[in-house]
């Protein structure tokens, strides 16, 4: 759109980077020991916006254990999040896990978190856009998100190849979860098409480095 014509399309460089970090998704012991056997939906980076498709999910999957990762962990808004819930929860500092509904109030655990999930809930699409969709594609899993993911390619790709959902109402997501819980083939599809999505796009960070190289050695004289 500007005018360049010398160009080449390596890919996507964050591809390459949610692939290796899946590889050392270490949780702690306590997160493991509370989903053991249990289905879990993870909801990402999640704004009280998307309380309105969180609190029905809650609600209608109460076997599930539900972990909620705020956008904002501040305690003000846990506090708000604890009262749109409107029944009981647990926080991650707690001493005790009394729930199936445990919020996250630290940063750095949520990629990791995707792991452990069925599905995975990704807030920020009744704002101003989604947040990270790959981080939990990665796993295989289906992701649902709000309306406002169009700026983002990656998600309007998962889309296209069905391993991803937009949403404007809870009944919308709740049929999705209800086809896939009931048919095994679906989710497994799902699955391997994810994988290939990974696979056939990763490879950009290598292609760039082997591309950038010899310039790099004629600049610092190797």
């Amino acid at each position: 759109s500007n005018g360049i014509s010398n160009f080449e399309v390596a890919g996507d460089t964050r591809i390459d980077n949610v692939i290796f970090r899946s590889k050392f998704s270490n949780l702690p012991d306590n997160i493991i020991k509370f989903v053991e056997n249990k289905k879990v939906i993870i909801y990402g980076s999640i704004w009280t916006s998307d309380m309105k498709v969180v609190c029905p999910l809650i609600g209608k999957y109460d076997d599930f254990v539900h972990i909620i990762a705020p956008h904002d962990v501040s305690d003000d808004n846990i506090v708000a999040i604890k009262k749109m819930l409107n029944q009981k929860s647990s926080t991650y500092s707690d001493d005790q896990w009394n729930s199936n509904i445990l919020i996250i109030n630290n940063i750095g655990m949520l990629s990791g978190l995707y792991s452990i999930a069925k599905y995975a809930y990704i807030g920020g699409g009744f704002q101003k856009g989604i947040h990270n969709t790959l981080e939990p594609a990665v796993f295989g899993i289906p992701v649902f998100f709000g309306p406002k993911y169009t700026k983002f390619t990656e998600a309007t790709r998962m889309i296209e190849i069905e391993i991803a959902y937009s949403v404007q109402e809870p009944e919308a997501c709740i049929r999705w979860i209800d086809i896939l819980e009931s048919d095994v083939t679906e989710y497994v599809r799902i699955r391997d098409k994810s994988n290939h999505f990974f696979t056939s796009n990763s490879g950009a960070t290598e292609k760039i480095i082997a591309d950038l190289y010899p310039y790099l050695r004629l600049k610092l004289h190797l």
